[in-house]
């Protein structure tokens, strides 16, 4: 999006230096806003393992699989096959 946005703003036909500028205070709002959010909910993970900050995917997905009764060498029930079509 932010190529886009400097393009439409840069304008080879008319070119116009205050366009330019407005387009470096949007890029500079956004950079600040991250940063806010960054802050807010950001985590403090430098030198620290990503398995150490969340849990690894397989570790989730055997715990769902446990809730759904498929763990274990359980096995889904078979599709349920359909009954008499209406009119028989």
């Amino acid at each position: 999006v932010a190529p886009l946005f400097y393009g439409l703003l840069i304008n080879k036909a008319h070119p116009d230096r205050g366009m330019l500028f407005i387009g470096y205070i949007v890029g500079a709002a956004v950079m600040i806003v991250g940063g806010v959010i960054a802050a807010l909910l950001g985590i403090a993970a430098e030198g620290r393992s990503l398995e150490d900050i969340a849990k690894p995917l397989s570790v989730v997905r055997k715990a769902s699989e446990k809730v759904a009764g498929l763990a274990g060498g359980l096995k889904p029930p078979p599709p349920s096959e359909p009954g008499p079509a209406a009119g028989d």
